[in-house]
């Protein structure tokens, strides 16, 4: 919640005096000032109702002062009555139009129900915020606050360039209000230099300018050394900016114990400095750490098995992007029973007796935002069970919940042992919150279990009886401890020269990292899931497939080349990744195999059903990096599937699974984007080098297709190119999410720009 913007006691009886006494009005001040300390001291206790009265008699009596408006504008928002809230700032402005205070609570109000969503339902546009934050920061030129607030303003809007501009500029102005001890005590409690170098490194970071990002992070825990959001940001940015970044998995270690050490959780007997993050759950079965459950390992015939492709045929060796792994070892599945324990996070993470559990995802389990457990709306609902929890990352994502809660699901019918007399189908199933693809899925799998729908924060879950499977490669924290010997032990790592961009472990090493060890140093491995897991709902889905009548397999005379496009994206990521010209390469497609054996995949069109049939009668797989590929779980062994993917090649995620799902992978690493931005253009070169993939596939398989010249010629995609580029450079609104620049450029380009304290 936006903290309360008072204006203080005295400076609004000041004003009052004056006011009154410039204009030799009769107003009872005693009256006034009784009602605006009456007002604060109502709203402070948390009597909305009491306060609201208080600061109308104050606007009605004394409209000449517009801290009146503020407070009652605050009051409203506190309860959440944006529409009220806004009104009564528009009353104010117009009384008082140039009167910066006013419109600094306006647009952070704004700004507030712009993150939320909720803006345009109460009546105002986003324009009417770029107003007023603009006017408010016109009228305040030297304040840094007023320049941080546009900053978040653009941020909330996705244009990052001047969200990064303003950012800076705030930081300047702070710098220089400093150096000329002109810095009032006023600015130096409400301007916070930590936060805004933390945004302006979010900012860097999905511009695609890591350098900057890692430089503005690093300042800012220079003067937050124990800044569990920091951490996690600084883990976040390495992650994305350079293939694995071992540091990044420390960096998330240290933020969740930081955090863990000022936990308090409502419902709980545990005191704040108490709680304990449990990485693994390799210390439950051994006994190192009481967990107070059953945690079992259940796999030990697979554990450790390596599985795998012999290799993976890159398309433009020449590019600078370096292979990534094709051989894992299977990881340790564990199976667990706990009774009393909470479910809570924005990931529904375990906690019981003073311990969170991470699990599986280790210290990416978004457990940096565990402290919101614990804050004053927390909603705490008891479950009696038993129930199976499905819950991982990111619960509203497609891949997350398919490959990830869906493997989880199948593998603990397998393994699960319930009690006598008790079945499968007793447990209630602890899924996301209701959207689209959850319930379809579980029911397309054949599984009627009730079901209990988790919201994430504000709410938590108490559940009598839970059971989970879960698993983890062996010896994480040991290989934390080999990749940086002496540091992963040392209680403050903040030496700069240490977080430098080239001082994180080169891509070049990879070939010297021995097999068990590939998860555990790759941060992203967290969010591949156990090989069995996904055999086991690959067979699923099949065998579902075939008893719905629906094709289960290809054919030659029935197959599918499937293409799939991430155009949605603009509208629900902002643009995150996706091919702006794609109509190149789906019109040569389409001409290779013919509109019958075509498929233009946009999943949100299919049902969940119709995804799984799709992919699972191909032939050939072509997509950029993202979560519809999630589908490839329904994909036959030796399926072509040609990636396009990102640079730095992070998030091997899709490696894996075609690894895992003996797929013959093909990586087109002159079609790249950066995790955050857009794929470049397609050239017609590389539309020709997909194709010439998908004929090569397809001609083994002892089909064949008329050489047939290009539907498109140069001259196309040439001016396909100059119109774009000229209506990117008009003056016109921005696109969703602007491109992505160039590390290697842009970072050289914007670093003189670049405020460090």
């Amino acid at each position: 919640m936006t903290p309360p913007r008072w204006a203080s006691l005295g400076a609004v009886l000041l004003l009052l005096l004056l006011c009154l006494a410039s204009s030799g009005s009769a107003l009872d001040v005693d009256k006034v000032r009784k009602d605006y300390e009456d007002g604060m001291r109502t709203a402070q206790a948390g009597d909305l109702d009491a306060a609201e009265r208080h600061f109308k008699n104050v606007v009605k009596a004394a409209p000449m002062l517009a801290e009146g408006y503020t407070s009652l504008a605050v009051v409203y928002e506190m309860g959440k009555k944006f529409f009220q809230s806004f009104q009564t700032y528009q009353e104010g402005m117009r009384q008082h139009p140039k009167h910066a205070e006013l419109l600094k609570g306006y647009c952070i109000t704004l700004l507030r129900t712009l993150q939320d969503g909720t803006l345009q339902s109460h009546g105002v546009s986003v324009e009417d915020c770029r107003s007023v934050c603009k006017k408010y920061k016109t009228l305040s030129p030297d304040n840094p606050e007023a320049y941080s607030s546009l900053g978040d303003m653009h941020t909330l809007l996705v244009e990052w360039e001047p969200a990064a501009a303003n950012y800076n500029q705030a930081l300047r102005i702070y710098n220089k209000l400093k150096r000329e001890n002109r810095l009032d005590q006023a600015t130096q409690a409400k301007f916070d230099p930590a936060r805004t170098l933390s945004n302006l490194a979010n900012c860097y970071s999905r511009e695609g300018n890591v350098p900057l990002a890692i430089v503005s992070i690093a300042g800012s825990l220079k003067l937050r050394k124990a800044d569990a959001h920091n951490l996690a940001l600084y883990a976040t940015i390495s992650s994305t900016g350079s293939k694995f970044s071992y540091a990044s998995r420390f960096l998330k270690r240290r933020s969740t114990a930081i955090l863990a050490k000022g936990l308090t959780h409502k419902g709980e007997s545990c005191p704040a400095g108490r709680w304990k993050v449990v990485y693994g759950w390799e210390d439950c079965v051994s006994g190192k750490i009481k967990c107070g459950g059953d945690v079992t390992i259940v796999n030990d015939g697979r554990r450790n098995k390596e599985y795998g492709l012999d290799s993976v045929t890159w398309s433009d060796p020449s590019d600078a992007l370096t292979p990534y792994p094709t051989k894992y070892l299977e990881r340790t599945v564990y199976a667990m029973h706990f009774d009393d324990v909470f479910v809570g996070g924005p990931s529904g993470t375990l906690h019981h007796n003073c311990m969170l559990f991470s699990g599986g995802h280790l210290e990416d389990a978004r457990l940096h935002e565990a402290a919101e457990f614990g804050n004053p709306v927390d909603r705490i609902e008891t479950v009696e069970g038993p129930v199976l929890s499905l819950l991982s990352q990111n619960l509203r994502n497609y891949y997350h919940y398919v490959v990830e809660g869906l493997a989880r699901l199948l593998l603990a019918e397998k393994y699960l042992k319930l009690p006598k007399g008790t079945s499968f189908d007793d447990l209630t199933l602890l899924v996301p919150p209701n959207i689209a693809f959850v319930e379809p899925a579980l029911e397309f799998l054949g599984f009627k279990n009730k079901l209990k729908h988790f919201a994430g924060i504000p709410n938590r879950i108490r559940v009598k009886s839970l059971y989970y499977v879960d698993w983890q490669p062996d010896e994480v924290s040991q290989a934390l401890e080999e990749s940086m010997p002496g540091i992963v032990s040392e209680p403050d790592p903040y030496d700069e020269d240490f977080w430098k961009m080239d001082h994180l472990p080169n891509v070049t090493l990879m070939e010297t990292i021995p097999l068990n060890r590939v998860l555990a140093y790759d941060p992203w491995s967290v969010f591949y899931s156990s090989q069995e897991g996904l055999l086991l709902l690959r067979d699923r889905i099949h065998a579902r497939l075939q008893a719905a009548g629906l094709a289960h397999a290809p054919t030659p005379k029935k197959w599918k080349l499937v293409y799939l496009s991430r155009a949605d994206a603009r509208a629900n990521d902002f643009g995150i990744r996706i091919i702006l010209n794609e109509h190149f390469l789906i019109d040569a497609l389409r001409s290779l195999v013919g509109p019958e054996n075509f498929v233009l995949f946009q999943g949100k069109n299919l049902p969940v059903s119709g995804q799984f049939e799709a992919f699972a009668s191909a032939y050939v797989v072509v997509a950029p990096h993202g979560a519809g590929l999630a589908n490839l779980v329904a994909a036959h062994p030796h399926t072509t599937f040609v990636l396009f993917p990102m640079k730095p090649h992070v998030d091997n995620t899709f490696g894996h699974m075609g690894a895992a799902l003996s797929l013959d992978s093909h990586v087109v690493t002159s079609i790249h984007s950066y995790y955050y931005g857009m794929y470049d253009p397609l050239t017609k070169e590389n539309v020709d080098r997909v194709v010439a993939i998908a004929r090569a596939a397809l001609t083994k398989r002892s089909l064949s297709f008329p050489d047939e010249p290009s539907e498109h010629t140069q001259e196309d995609y040439d001016t396909w190119l100059r119109v774009h580029n000229a209506t990117r450079n008009k003056p016109s609104p921005p696109p969703p999410s602007p491109p992505s620049p160039s590390p290697s450029t842009k970072s050289k380009a914007k670093a003189k720009k670049h405020v460090e304290l």
